[in-house]
């Protein structure tokens, strides 16, 4: 009996000798991410006065077109599920005091970006209502994308009438960064953590401002615009980001802040060209309120 409990002592030695040895393997393997600390959403959520009834990340209206009769702003929302949606939110705002009428939005498809319309075979869209003087109204409308790794855009124009029976146009440019195509919603540090050990992420890419003005808060409040990344895990100045694409691509950050103005961003992803475009926008964002 003494030399069978001897026995399986001996293998229960080599059981955790085998099973540490395996936790090291995928810590090296995930080196800089893992090692964040036990801080979570909800943590991050309290330590800046964010109740849960609240939203994080309000979305972020965006100039479409103006002229000196109306103006168009508009918001997106990356809709996750089954049809895998785009959603824009136009506001069409009547800057005069006369009221605008046979307001019409030619906004032809492109190969891979399309419009989800009542009336297939017409590239243009005729709104149910008037603007009378100073009011607004908003218009949804759906696309869908064929690739959502790289950027795209539609030009079309809005025509509208005034009083006096004259006859407007305004040219659009719709532009779909590859953030447009992103969601953190489906972020939790469990697929984060589980991501980072199950060998998916097979692209990396990375960059580095060596003079950043702005405090860490605020570079992650810009990172996380619209809803298009979520914080994962919060450590002092080292954030973890996440974020999944209409077509199922997953993106993981780290995100850290050195003192003085030091900021570096590594990511890793399913899909080589969304990583490296997705870094070269958050960038040049960046850089740009520098």
């Amino acid at each position: 009996k003494e030399k069978s409990k001897s026995k399986k002592s001996k293998k229960d030695k080599k059981d955790k000798s085998h099973s540490s040895s395996k936790k090291k393997s995928v810590k090296k393997d995930n080196e800089g991410y893992e090692d964040l600390g036990s801080h979570d959403l909800e943590d991050y959520a309290e330590a800046n006065g964010i109740s849960e009834t609240e939203d994080m990340h309000p979305l972020q209206s965006r100039l479409l077109a103006q002229d000196s009769f109306i103006k168009m702003t508009y918001t997106s929302t990356a809709m996750e599920g089954v049809m895998s949606q785009v959603v824009i939110s136009v506001s069409f705002s009547n800057l005069t005091a006369q009221t605008i009428s046979n307001i019409k939005m030619n906004l032809p498809d492109s190969k891979v970006i399309k419009m989800i319309r009542t009336d297939p075979g017409s590239d243009t869209v005729v709104l149910p209502w008037n603007l009378i003087g100073g009011a607004s109204q908003e218009g949804q409308f759906a696309f869908t994308a064929d690739d959502v790794t790289i950027p795209h855009k539609l030009r079309g124009t809005l025509t509208y009438s005034l009083e006096d029976g004259s006859s407007k146009d305004l040219s659009i440019r719709l532009e779909f960064p590859v953030t447009m195509f992103l969601s953190g919603k489906t972020a939790s540090r469990a697929t984060f953590t589980d991501l980072l050990s199950s060998g998916q992420l097979t692209s990396r890419s990375s960059f580095t401002i060596t003079e950043c003005s702005q405090g860490f808060s605020e570079i992650l409040k810009l990172l996380i615009s619209d809803n298009v990344l979520a914080v994962v895990e919060r450590v002092d100045q080292t954030a973890s980001l996440y974020a999944r694409s209409l077509h199922g691509h997953h993106i993981c950050l780290l995100v850290k802040y050195q003192e003085p103005g030091r900021l570096t961003v590594d990511g890793k992803g399913t899909d080589g060209t969304l990583l490296s475009n997705l870094l070269d926008q958050s960038k040049t964002s960046l850089s740009q309120t520098q």
